[in-house]
């Protein structure tokens, strides 16, 4: 006789935008990670499509934490996806990149108490130790060369939110780079 197993399945929702900030250790789809450890992150190359070596953006991430074991307390794992349709292919998973991030409950980023649910002016996220990149939340070594207050992981996540976003908030003026950034911190904060 098969030992019976408990199935727990989850289901998306909307929720509060600080919600979904690291230190909740959230599940979510879309948008870019909340890192669980938040240094050293995946390089850009570690993003990068095995199919076409374009960079990939960020799908969704399931929180799956193993209390049974000290160093895997809180345990998520992310998920990368080929926005190019022609790396999708039947049983292959090479446009998908899939990462696990485990800490233990007593760590260098986290409280070992869970969070009171309510927002906070400095938060805790992956930005107090890399840039990151706007589009896909990996690292963003390189910035907008007109303002250089926005980070890319490469030129295609750049033209990706040039045409999106950018192209509308960009400013060459220097004064207004710390207003863009002002408001930019607001948005994504």
């Amino acid at each position: 006789m098969a030992a019976e197993r408990n199935v727990e399945l989850g289901f998306v929702e909307e929720t509060e935008k600080f919600l979904l900030k690291s230190r909740f250790f959230p599940s979510k789809v879309g948008g870019v990670p909340a890192w669980l450890s938040l240094n050293p992150l995946p390089s850009a190359e570690e993003l990068t499509c095995r199919v076409c070596s374009k960079p990939t953006v960020f799908l969704l991430q399931v929180y799956a934490p193993d209390s049974s074991t000290s160093f895997a307390f809180h345990r998520t794992v992310f998920i990368f996806i080929c926005r190019n349709d022609n790396c999708c292919k039947a049983n292959c998973a090479d446009n998908l990149i899939v990462l696990r991030s485990q800490l233990p409950k007593v760590n260098d980023f986290f409280r070992s108490q869970p969070p009171a649910e309510v927002p906070i002016e400095n938060e805790i996220d992956a930005s107090k130790y890399a840039k990151l990149c706007r589009v896909c939340g990996g690292v963003g070594p390189k910035t907008c060369g007109k303002c250089g207050c926005v980070s890319y992981c490469s030129k295609e996540h750049q033209a990706v939110d040039w045409k999106a976003y950018h192209k509308r908030e960009c400013s060459t003026n220097k004064t207004g780079n710390y207003f863009f950034q002002y408001i930019y911190n607001l948005v994504n904060c």
